[in-house]
């Protein structure tokens, strides 16, 4: 969503790693201009579903796919219809 690297308030990948094994998910981006706000705020929402700390709470990859779909078809209207994304 950001193009920057997650984990990068860590200095090292084993401190990254460390946080991820204790249970840490990547800091929420400030910088959301990628996407409409409401599109950012839909997908870190699903990015936090993936990320749920018990494997069975998880969403499946069709389910993921499914609400993919969902969030990003407002953005295939606009491309298609040549307007301005943000």
């Amino acid at each position: 969503m950001t193009l920057e690297t997650p984990f990068s308030q860590y200095a090292r990948d084993l401190s990254a790693a460390a946080a991820a094994q204790r249970g840490e998910r990547p800091l929420k981006p400030a910088n959301e201009h990628f996407f409409s706000l409401n599109i950012f705020h839909l997908l870190w929402g699903l990015l936090e579903d993936m990320w749920a700390h018990d494997p069975l709470a998880r969403p499946n990859a069709e389910w993921v796919a499914d609400r993919l779909q969902d969030i990003l078809a407002p953005l295939a209207s606009l491309v298609s219809h040549g307007e301005n994304m943000q």
